[in-house]
């Protein structure tokens, strides 16, 4: 992404509908990191009629960072043995 913030040529129309496709695909599958680096490349290259959707998309994403964080948190089971002596386990 690095080459596309320092170019300063106006990138054509097909370029930003390629990136929204893209975000609307991949926005789950994206970190936060990258979905912060998708956001400043947008303000460096911006299109009056996709740029806003592009946003709209990665503000409603669930970056997989986060998602992973909050799997691991739904998951955890406690694995204490019961009091008595029957190898239960209590959940």
């Amino acid at each position: 992404m690095k080459r596309f913030e320092n170019d300063k040529r106006e990138l054509p129309v097909l370029w930003h509908q390629s990136l929204l496709t893209f975000v609307q695909r991949y926005k789950s599958d994206v970190s936060t990191e990258q979905k912060e680096a998708l956001l400043e490349l947008l303000k460096k290259h911006s299109h009056r009629e996709i740029t806003n959707e592009i946003r709209r998309e990665l503000a409603s994403a669930k970056c997989r960072d986060l998602e992973n964080e909050d799997a691991n948190s739904q998951h955890s089971v406690d694995l204490n043995l019961n009091d008595n002596d029957d190898d239960t386990l209590d959940y």
